[in-house]
């Protein structure tokens, strides 16, 4: 009696280790993002249940620092997609396993650079099929957007200097750039004296606020690149929203 204890005790736990083993195999991420900018790359190109490090619900998830929890999945990822510009690098660097992709991509929200950095995903991961039905709608959301632009080409607008290419894909005419660093007062200055009807901010930070106080009649549009607020959480909402938000800031 006391030996079949002994044994049925033994599958007991025997099992319990093993369906321990097996879940955290399991809740191993094999794609990880460094940010939702760069997740919403990798999803446009056809990737799917990607783990994202920097949690939505941050402004500025650059300066996102892992965690220990990070870096033990880090160490186990397949694939690693990130823009090189994160905080976190060096030490996501060390982190990484020898085995794993590490696919670096440019983050700028125009056609030109999303087109480039999606087939540069796909051509990694193998999903280029996926990855060119998507950026034909991308494509075609950018050219109707433009299109609905032309009748503000000639006014000039400032923006924040990480959202100048994007203002100049939309054949917006650029009268100044600010940022990333705070504005100065001979900045100012001359911004607020460049005849600009719009100025087009952007939302993650918050060096533009002094400008937008000393010109108080222009249109203020409040972009974003990274998916979370409000919300957003793919490519196409952060295009759609800062869509609105312009739409919004010319009329």
């Amino acid at each position: 009696m006391k030996r079949i204890l002994f044994v049925l005790l033994c599958l007991f736990f025997g099992f319990g280790l093993f369906a321990e083993g097996a879940q955290e195999t399991s809740d191993v991420p094999g794609i990880i993002a460094t940010t939702s900018w760069t997740a919403s790359f990798a999803e446009v190109a056809g990737l799917e249940n990607i783990h994202i490090l920097a949690p939505y619900e941050l402004q500025h998830p650059p300066e996102y620092e892992m965690t220990p929890g990070d870096i033990r999945n880090i160490s186990r990822a397949k694939m690693i997609i990130y823009a090189g510009y994160e905080v976190m690098m060096e030490r996501l660097k060390e982190a990484a396993s020898t085995d794993a992709q590490l696919v670096q991509i440019t983050t700028v929200n125009t056609w030109p650079v999303i087109n480039e950095s999606v087939r540069i995903i796909a051509q990694a991961a193998g999903t280029q099929e996926t990855a060119e039905a998507n950026l034909k709608e991308i494509e075609e959301f950018f050219s109707d957007w433009r299109a609905e632009l032309i009748p503000y080409k000639d006014t000039p607008v400032i923006v924040h200097k990480f959202l100048e290419g994007l203002a100049k894909n939309l054949g917006l005419t650029v009268a100044g750039t600010y940022g990333p660093a705070p504005l100065e007062a001979k900045q100012l200055k001359e911004l607020s004296e460049s005849g600009a009807a719009v100025i087009i901010d952007n939302w993650h930070t918050d060096v533009g606020a002094p400008l937008l106080e000393i010109m108080p009649g222009a249109g203020t549009a409040s972009l974003i690149n990274f998916p979370g607020k409000d919300g957003t959480r793919t490519l196409m909402d952060v295009l759609q929203y800062s869509r609105r938000e312009l739409t919004a800031a010319f009329q």
